[in-house]
């Protein structure tokens, strides 16, 4: 874990979980710091059991990481007593969409204790409503963790983790210091609540938030491109909520206010049955807006984007934060002033005869839209990426193939089609993918490869030469290695096999699942397993 700031503000949230509304849980593990990145193995172990039910093939991805989608498509291929269990204990689960159901066991991840038994760390009572219907989930999950060997791969992973949380605690620093030094706030340490951010490429494209009690936990998928607007946003009712319950007595002098915000057709209906909550999320957006740049028409739009959602008072809380600039006190001591500068009457009148717009129906979400607008060999990469972590051999085909023909010199779509074939059975194509690979690392001509008319792309757009071979990455390279070893183990070549293992040893920058399986295949000739579902991690 890497503690941000010991020392730096107030606050307690109300999006998820307001304190009025629920007992503040105790803290579920001892706090080593205020605020922190971080990562949290119990949650990698639940979401590997949820993935080794068959879930997550709709699920959005950030990157095309081949380490995690090769360990999905192990977790897929798990047989055992443990594993099939799980799989039915899925089944019997109540249909939902897949958002919400992983969102259910992020959420269960978060309330029990560490492996190997999970330990249930919070009343019935406590439970967040999610989690309810998963109380039992922990047994099933204790017997998958010994049976799959879950201790193991979250050794293999964890050091990935750790440096993906060195890249973060900068960023996330920022975040911090912008924010407490806006509302000119320290925060308390005393209080026992916590600001974690915690990384987890697991969890997918979608940055999940959620508040138990005193703690205050982000979860994104990798350092890369973090989203730091939802994480200032977290921050920022980390800091915040508290204030509304605080100043309670001088929130309720505005409540009347939220009959019109609940004409709104847009407006959650959690805002409608909280108002402090209501108040803290449009004083949020009202921040946000005064951290931007934004031109006169672009924050007039912003504002009537707010008014139509029902969140009404963004506009007049943006203009008591100008005020507020101008002071001395921390937002703490100030917050009644700015409450009290919400005009009940003239907002009353602006409202008097708006308009609010109709529901409309679920808009893509700015990642599914961005992946909509990607090039025709990026999608193909990322469908092929997800075909081989489900098992998928012939559609990963098409999809590497397909990139082949717009991309032959391609080394990330090359070792692609080599897995896929040997998902297949035939060892000797994914032979010829694989050592055309390792010929591109050395700048050697690359060995021919037959049985695939994929693996043969035709030439660039029938230029009659081929196009450059780009360099290959060092994880497929020494992956590669790995792959001929295992290939010539089964074909009794041991020496071709040691002579292979050794090769991806000595590739620069070897991942540490790699580095572990050629150090196996020195040790011991490589077997096959019974059930085909050998995908090793990259």
């Amino acid at each position: 874990m890497k503690v941000i700031i010991a020392a730096l503000s107030l606050a307690s949230l109300a999006v998820v979980i307001a304190p009025d509304r629920q007992a503040l849980a105790q803290d579920l593990i001892p706090s080593r710091g205020v605020i922190s990145v971080d990562k949290n193995e119990a949650l990698f172990d639940t979401l590997s059991a949820l993935y080794a039910t068959g879930y997550g093939a709709d699920a959005t991805w950030r990157s095309d990481d081949r380490a995690l989608a090769t360990y999905r498509a192990e977790l897929r291929g798990l047989h055992g007593p443990a594993a099939e269990g799980l799989r039915a204990y899925y089944r019997n689960l109540p249909p939902s969409s897949s958002p919400e159901t992983i969102s259910r066991f992020v959420s269960f991840a978060l309330v029990v204790g560490p492996p190997p038994n999970f330990p249930a760390l919070l009343t019935r009572q406590e439970l967040p409503p999610d989690v309810l219907g998963l109380e039992d989930f922990n047994e099933k999950l204790a017997a998958f963790y010994a049976e799959a060997g879950l201790a193991k791969e979250w050794a293999l992973f964890a050091p990935q983790y750790d440096r993906q949380i060195d890249l973060l605690e900068g960023p996330v620093s920022k975040v911090v210091i912008s924010a407490n030094g806006y509302l000119r706030e320290v925060v308390n340490t005393t209080t026992g609540r916590e600001f974690r951010v915690i990384v987890e490429p697991l969890i997918g494209s979608r940055t999940n938030f959620r508040i138990y009690g005193a703690r205050y936990t982000v979860i994104v998928d990798s350092a890369q491109d973090p989203p730091l607007d939802e994480i200032r946003h977290a921050y920022l009712h980390f800091l915040l909520d508290p204030l509304a319950y605080r100043y309670g007595n001088v929130v309720d002098t505005r409540r009347k206010l939220m009959d019109v915000a609940a004409r709104a057709p847009r407006l959650p209906s959690e805002y409608i049955e909280d108002f402090p909550a209501f108040v803290t999320e449009c004083m949020i957006k009202a921040i946000e807006l005064r951290f931007k740049k934004l031109s006169l028409r672009q924050l007039d739009d912003q504002f009537d984007a707010n008014d139509a959602d029902g969140f009404i008072l963004v506009r007049p809380l943006y203009d008591g934060l100008q005020k507020f600039e101008q002071s001395d006190p921390a937002m703490s001591f100030y917050y009644p002033n700015l409450i009290e500068s919400v005009n009940v009457n003239s907002t009353l009148r602006r409202l008097q005869d708006f308009k609010f717009p109709p529901a409309e129906a679920a808009q893509p979400a700015p990642l599914e839209q961005l992946a909509n607008q990607r090039s025709p060999i990026a999608q193909w990469m990322e469908q092929g990426n997800d075909d081989i972590a489900t098992g998928n051999a012939a559609g990963a085909t098409t999809e590497f193939g397909n990139l082949l023909k717009q991309d032959p010199g391609n080394m990330a779509a090359t070792y692609g089609l080599a897995v896929a074939a040997l998902l297949k059975g035939d060892a000797e194509t994914a032979r010829g993918l694989f050592e055309r690979v390792t010929a591109s690392a050395t700048k050697s001509p690359a060995p021919p490869v037959t049985n695939t008319a994929a693996a043969s792309p035709p030439d660039r757009a029938g230029s009659g030469q081929s196009a450059p071979e780009s360099s290959p990455e060092p994880s497929i390279v020494a992956w590669s290695h790995v792959y001929l070893g295992r290939i010539h183990d089964v074909e009794g070549q041991r020496e071709q096999a040691v002579s292979e293992y050794r090769a991806a040893l000595a590739a620069s920058g070897i991942p540490g699942a790699a580095r572990l399986a050629a150090q196996q295949g020195l040790q011991n000739a490589y077997h096959p397993p019974t059930n085909n579902s050998d995908v090793p991690k990259q």
